[in-house]
């Protein structure tokens, strides 16, 4: 059987009396299953009925729930419940039922936004960057960077990340993301003021990935820089009072 973190899992245990005498009062007993709860039960509730008999020939049949737990390592877990029947008249049994393999992956989103989408040289941008585990398994050794391009001058009030300013890289570095977990990091760039005149382009791009794999997501966001060039012009009399024919 395969299930998934947070899934409810049905089941079922038939019981036959294949004796030659009835069977009295007896209990089952089904451990708590590390990784998983009865429904409507608190964490590490066993299972138990009692049965007052079992006539030869007869069956009976068990019903519960198991709620899969929401959280789990990246990979393939494997759940193996435990069976006991317990009563007078016969010996003890324990059985393992048939095992849960329980699959689950971390899954890694990020957004990064921009306080302006148009801005002039020398403005200063605010920048935030969000990343959320929205996977059903926790991811370890989370890895952000941000490259920071031409065009920008300065890098201030870094929160949540570390600033190279040598590399021109913000990084972060979060050990485990569980699922349903968000992180924000965030900076302020100001712009240079060394634009080409017209519109350009300003685009940031950030990636994430986890320690140990080359697969990365990313995400972008951009900003139209407008740089203008301005004349001035001035002008001046060397005699301010002139006679009208007189040479200036």
């Amino acid at each position: 059987e395969t299930a998934l973190p947070g899934q409810e899992l049905k089941a079922s245990l038939r019981i036959e009396n294949i004796g030659t005498a009835n069977l009295d009062e007896f209990d089952v007993l089904i451990p708590a299953l590390p990784g998983a709860t009865l429904l409507g039960e608190s964490d590490n509730a066993d299972a138990r009925w009692r049965l007052n008999e079992l006539v030869v020939g007869d069956t009976t049949t068990l019903d519960w729930t198991w709620v899969i737990g929401a959280t789990f390592d990246a990979g393939t877990t494997e759940l193996m419940p435990v069976v006991n029947l317990v009563g007078d008249g016969f010996e003890a049994i324990s059985i393992e039922g048939p095992s849960i393999r329980v699959s689950a992956e971390p899954k890694l989103e990020i957004d990064l936004s921009v306080s302006e989408q148009t801005a002039v040289p020398g403005e200063k941008l605010t920048y935030g960057l969000s990343f959320s585990n929205v996977g059903n398994a926790s991811g370890r050794g989370l890895y952000l960077e941000l490259l920071i391009p031409e065009g920008i001058s300065a890098v201030s009030d870094v929160v949540g990340g570390e600033f190279d300013v040598a590399r021109r890289l913000i990084s972060a570095r979060i050990d485990v993301l569980g699922p349903g977990i968000q992180r924000d990091l965030s900076f302020i760039a100001t712009l240079g003021s060394e634009f080409l005149e017209g519109t350009t382009l300003l685009a940031l791009e950030a990636s994430a990935r986890l320690v140990g794999s080359d697969d990365r997501i990313c995400a972008k966001a951009e900003t139209s820089v407008t740089a203008r060039s301005q004349v001035s012009l001035s002008a001046s009399l060397s005699n301010p009072e002139l006679t009208p024919g007189e040479q200036v």
